[in-house]
């Protein structure tokens, strides 16, 4: 009796969890299921509506039916049709701020975390002097190229040079050249000043690579510190020399 308790209460709890994780998913698949549901009843309840407003025609005769009258007659068959409207709305309500309260959760920890990195970087460099902070930096940017070597990654071809470069922020390789490159940055920092802001996609389009998940929604603004990137020529897993773009101020959320 207590193994089926624990089992009920285990279960349960399962099921607490996997709705609680995937809570926004399910109610926007409840908000598309009920926008086709009140659909489907507002016509099946046209039908008989249409019906009865014949038949009052034809008791009538000449005389005009009002709207009031046709309310009157009609309203019962949209009862189903109403209350399924009404669940629709509080479903997309709830999907709604369901989301906001992630996005903002989201935010705040990534707030957070980038307080803690920033400090972190500082204490390293208090602790261990500036030239071996930069040798313990250079090291984490080596295992980033060990970690994704070349022979696994599609290398991407700009156009626009054929040096060897890796960008560490989504761990891929293209080619360019470096004159290209800056210049890229430079009009990206320059349209900051005009636009207030410009995202990580928007860097990366001017690059020649392709956009991702993430880069609509973080990037640079001219109120923080614009685009600042490092290049670091480490050599990569095929022995030719790559350039790698550290970058010194992280993209934020904008």
């Amino acid at each position: 009796m207590t193994s089926s308790s624990s089992l009920l209460t285990s279960g349960a709890k399962g099921v607490g969890r996997f709705v609680s994780k995937n809570s926004p998913t399910l109610f926007a698949g409840a908000s598309i299921f009920g926008v086709i549901s009140t659909a489907a009843l507002a016509i099946k309840a046209t039908k008989p509506a249409l019906e009865l407003l014949d038949e009052m025609k034809t008791e009538k005769g000449d005389c005009v039916i009002t709207r009031t009258e046709i309310v009157k007659a009609t309203w019962r068959f949209y009862i189903p049709t109403a209350i399924s409207a009404g669940l629709t709305i509080s479903a997309i309500v709830f999907s709604n701020t369901l989301h906001l309260r992630r996005n903002a959760a989201l935010v705040a920890l990534y707030s957070v975390a980038e307080g803690a990195l920033d400090q972190y970087q500082e204490k390293v460099v208090e602790l261990m002097g500036k030239n071996k902070a930069e040798k313990v930096k250079e090291g984490v940017v080596q295992d980033k190229l060990d970690q994704n070597p070349v022979q696994t990654q599609r290398v991407v071809v700009t156009g626009h040079g054929d040096s060897l470069f890796f960008d560490s922020l989504s761990g891929r390789y293209f080619y360019s050249d470096l004159e290209t490159v800056r210049k890229v940055i430079n009009d990206f920092n320059q349209k900051l000043f005009t636009d207030m802001y410009g995202t990580l996609n928007e860097f990366y389009f001017e690059l020649g690579l392709e956009s991702i998940v993430i880069g609509r929604d973080v990037g640079w603004n001219i109120e923080e510190r614009p685009l600042e990137v490092a290049f670091t020529t480490k050599i990569a897993s095929t022995g030719q020399p790559c350039i790698v773009l550290d970058y010194r101020v992280q993209p934020v959320n904008l």
